[in-house]
């Protein structure tokens, strides 16, 4: 078998993986903007556990073997991040609606920022940053119009669209990749 019989089968193999896990993906997709309410929940009680889990290792790092300096650092943060976590798990919803709010507000002020400042510094392609800021400043006040009902499931739709459009990459990704020819493999 020669070099391009070689990288043809590997290209040919990436291909198909990267196609089936990106099917996957938007199937995926689809399903958690399907069930958002559902997304958003499991969304949330995932990263109490996770906050929960790092102040588990933050404790256990403040006894561990040779630490003199910062046990009452690493103390703190950890029973903290234990009380954050089991507060985020056992009160989802108000966790929800607050990062809602959190992420309407971060709209709000970075399409403000975007929208003044694209013409005030007049760089390439100004305009369209201008209209990425007025488009996220018009999403974020749709949120805080539409808040706390959409509260319940904002998170999980854009989890789903962002899942989706991983999905949607990761099928197009290796066609957009040259493939290799035989004149090619010659020219080197």
């Amino acid at each position: 078998m020669n070099t391009i019989d070689t990288d043809r089968s590997v290209y040919e193999s990436y291909r198909g993986w990267s196609v089936g896990l990106g099917v996957l993906m938007i199937i995926l997709g689809l399903i958690c903007i399907s069930f958002a309410a559902f997304t958003t929940w499991l969304s949330i009680i995932t990263l109490g556990i996770v906050i929960a889990v790092r102040g588990v290792v933050d404790i256990v790092t403040a006894f561990s073997p040779g630490r003199r300096r910062g046990i009452f650092w690493h103390l703190f943060g950890g029973i903290l991040a234990i009380a954050i976590g089991f507060l985020v798990m056992f009160h989802p919803g108000l966790t929800t609606t607050a990062l809602t709010y959190f992420i309407a507000a971060f709209l709000v002020i970075l399409g403000l920022f975007k929208a003044i400042a694209a013409p005030v510094e007049h760089r390439a392609n100004w305009g369209w940053v201008m209209l990425s800021g007025i488009i996220s400043l018009a999403f974020g006040i749709w949120i805080i119009a539409a808040w706390p009902e959409i509260s319940f499931f904002l998170i999980g739709l854009l989890v789903g669209i962002e899942i989706l459009i991983q999905g949607v990459v990761m099928v197009a990704l290796p066609y957009s990749v040259p493939h290799p020819r035989k004149s090619e493999a010659y020219a080197h």
